[in-house]
């Protein structure tokens, strides 16, 4: 037989053991990627039967008190925060005011969305300022641009979450809850449920919302903390302060 013909066998022979081995290296990967795809589901299914989500109602502390004709003298002297620490998750990151947005989709305006800071925790500006009743809303990525928040899910209860303010008082909040919320996929009661957890509350609050899982934005984590003492005596307020409502809005991705 001519050299060139067993050449020309022989390469035939090693070009199809490659494709043979390419075909198999890709099911592989197929099979792979869907093994990943049902673990991080079933994650998901046991983070949401594990950490479910509370019933906003039975979370609220106390009747609103009357709304004062003036504000107080807390309301006056209350400042937005502008850095927060957790050091069970060593967390340290300034704070920055962020707004909301239309959500404008197909040209069809489906309500309002929050902002999400960029590099920094981002306090919802109609929201409580720290010392004052209300609700103090903090969001932050969990996966991109800084990814502050990205180690939120790992919030305990009982952690303390410690908030500065621009008049350089410390505020410090208790966690009492920790879930995890659907977003993708949520029905329009399941995300007015949502969204109720960053409205305003007659009690003085402190909420934490991010994205989850650490690899997608599919669902949220809310944490949700109250006021606790401080070592440095008078840091926090203590009069009976009102706010005002805020514009209704959903959580942003």
């Amino acid at each position: 037989m001519a050299p060139a013909v067993v050449a020309k066998r022989l390469a035939n022979s090693l070009l199809q053991e490659l494709s043979t081995l390419l075909l198999l290296f890709g099911l592989a990967l197929l099979l792979l990627g869907a093994a990943v795809q049902v673990s991080r589901h079933a994650r998901l299914q046991s983070a949401e039967s594990e950490r479910p989500a509370p019933r906003f109602a039975s979370s609220v502390r106390r009747v609103a008190p009357a709304v004062a004709d003036e504000p107080s003298e807390a309301e006056r002297q209350a400042a937005p925060p502008v850095r927060i620490v957790i050091d069970s998750i060593q967390l340290d990151s300034p704070v920055v005011p962020v707004g909301y947005e239309a959500r404008i989709v197909n040209g069809e305006f489906e309500g309002n969305v929050w902002q999400t800071a960029d590099f920094a925790a981002g306090y919802h500006d109609t929201s409580a300022r720290p010392g004052t009743v209300g609700n103090t809303v903090i969001s932050g990525h969990n996966n991109l641009r800084g990814a502050v928040f990205r180690n939120l899910h790992l919030v305990e209860l009982g952690d303390t979450v410690r908030l500065a303010d621009a008049r350089g008082r410390a505020h410090a909040y208790e966690v009492v809850e920790s879930f995890v919320a659907r977003e993708e996929g949520a029905s329009e009661s399941e995300r007015r449920d949502n969204t109720q957890w960053i409205r305003q509350t007659p009690d003085e609050r402190l909420t934490l919302v991010s994205c989850f899982p650490p690899w997608s934005n599919t669902h949220r984590i809310i944490v949700l903390a109250f006021p606790t003492t401080l070592d440095d005596a008078g840091a926090r307020p203590a009069a009976e302060r009102t706010s005002a409502p805020a514009p209704t809005v959903e959580m942003a991705p």
